[in-house]
């Protein structure tokens, strides 16, 4: 999700009047590089909410010479859908940010890409901060949206892996800013370096407008609702016949979301795997059997798929797409568990991992496609809640 963070650009704590965006952006960056995130992968936008460009007439007097005025209520109107955005978005503003920015400067970091435990954990680590003012994630599918936050704001910075990269323009050397560079190695990133736009977010950018901001919106909406649909199919059909499937899962996200070492990463690739051996297990239990020269006992899991598949005669082409998912994952959680056994650390990626859960949720959702019918409920019970402890 991308999401804007707000400041107070003329609180006393952020120092001379000329300074303050840097004051910001070091305590902001420094939050992050010392937490060493696994997975951030991100562009920061930074600047002054301009919430009267939004409200101006430009009039011409004379040859180069114009009028620029504010039309109070555009403005007022412009304030209030900012405060309350058309789609709901997530909000953590202060009550006082609408007076301040009547008033006052509002400075401006804004994430394009960052997910949203991450985005609590900047929240809170800056209630604390004395000019900050609140959050709120970012809609640019919404018009006013995108002229403060995408239009109107300057990209500054990558944050990837660690590394952090300052934008220049590409063209003019003279445009590097060596001093930031040199500022923002003293934070604690990994390494970091220059990154030239070659030219977005110019005029010269055909992709750069409101249209082609408001699709990529639509669609980062669209895939979350349909993979949010693929989780809850996959994960309440399966849940019949494999009742402990809800706990497995939970644990590979909640280390996912907290993993802050290779090993950790290692781990939910781990339960990844022990996830579809569980689900094997459930749907087509090892046996002595012997099929088309293929042995289905406990460490044959993929075998089983397979005899699941053809048992259910979901034909040829639906049975070979599931042993190509199924390879696909199994292939790469040994890929991860071969590294860090060797201890090559530094090559198991957050996102690496997180495609491995990904897939394993892919191939949870083909068993349940390829399924004719619901599957036979398989309840856990304990019979001793009714009958005692000593039934």
């Amino acid at each position: 999700m991308k999401v804007a963070y707000h400041f107070d650009a003329d609180h006393p704590s952020l120092g001379r009047s000329w300074s303050y965006g840097w004051s910001v952006e070091q305590h902001v960056l420094g939050l992050i590089a010392g937490m060493k995130r696994f997975g951030l992968s991100t562009k920061v936008f930074i600047g002054d909410l301009l919430l009267a460009c939004l409200a101006e007439n430009t009039v011409l007097l004379d040859e180069g010479l114009y009028q620029v005025t504010v039309n109070q209520a555009v403005l007022a109107a412009a304030v209030e859908a900012w405060l309350r955005p058309r789609e709901r978005m997530w909000v953590r503003l202060h009550e006082s940010i609408g007076e301040l920015a009547a008033t006052t400067s509002i400075y401006v970091m804004c994430f394009e890409t960052i997910d949203l435990e991450l985005a609590k954990w900047i929240d809170a680590q800056l209630e604390d901060y004395p000019s900050y003012v609140g959050c709120m994630g970012i809609d640019d599918a919404d018009r006013v949206c995108y002229e403060l936050y995408s239009h109107l704001l300057a990209a500054r910075y990558r944050l990837h892996g660690g590394r952090a990269s300052v934008f220049w323009d590409g063209a003019d050397e003279d445009d590097k800013d060596h001093g930031l560079l040199e500022r923002l190695s003293t934070l604690g990133f990994d390494g970091v370096d220059f990154e030239p736009l070659k030219g977005m977010y110019t005029i010269l950018d055909t992709h750069h407008d409101f249209e082609n901001a408001r699709r990529l919106a639509e669609c980062n909406r669209m895939f979350n609702e349909m993979l949010e649909s693929v989780a809850s199919r996959a994960l309440h059909s399966l849940s019949d016949v494999a009742p402990d499937l809800s706990e497995k899962m939970w644990v590979a996200l909640d280390t996912l979301h907290r993993a802050s070492s290779a090993e950790q990463l290692s781990q939910v690739a781990l339960s990844c795997r022990r996830i579809v051996h569980y689900i094997a297990d459930c749907i087509f239990p090892p046996n002595t059997d012997i099929q088309d020269g293929h042995k289905l006992g406990p460490k044959q899991f993929r075998n089983r798929l397979r005899a699941y598949a053809e048992k259910e005669r979901i034909g040829t082409t639906s049975t070979d797409l599931l042993l190509i998912n199924s390879d696909a994952l199994n292939g790469q959680i040994e890929k991860l568990d071969n590294l860090v056994n060797k201890g090559v650390h530094d090559q198991v990626s957050y996102a690496e991992v997180t495609r491995c859960v990904l897939r394993t949720l892919m191939l949870l959702d083909d068993l349940v496609a390829f399924r004719t019918k619901p599957f036979e409920a398989a309840p856990d019970l304990d019979y001793t809640r009714v009958l005692g402890p000593d039934s």
